[in-house]
C-alpha cells in the first residue's frame, strides 16, 4: 500500500516475480522524495496495480502478492 500519495515513478517488480519481505516493489515520488515502496511478506507478485506515472493516495494498493 502506498505510505503518501504522491505519483509512481516506477515498478521495480514485475507480475510473476517472487518477492522476499522488504524486497523493493515500486517507487513513487512525494514532495520531491522519491521512496520506495517494500514488500511486507514473501509472495508471488500476481498483479501490478499502479502503473509509471499514476497519481496514487495513501493507503492504495499498488502490487498484489500471493
Amino acid at each position: 500500500m502506498a505510505p503518501m500519495p504522491g505519483r509512481v515513478t516506477g515498478a521495480l517488480v514485475r507480475e510473476g516475480e517472487q518477492v522476499k519481505a522488504g524486497d523493493p516493489l515500486v517507487t513513487i515520488e512525494s514532495m520531491k522524495m522519491e521512496v520506495a515502496v517494500r514488500a511486507d511478506r514473501d509472495g508471488v507478485v500476481t498483479e501490478i496495480l499502479a502503473k509509471e506515472g499514476a497519481a496514487v493516495k495513501r493507503g492504495q494498493g499498488l502490487v498484489r502478492l500471493t
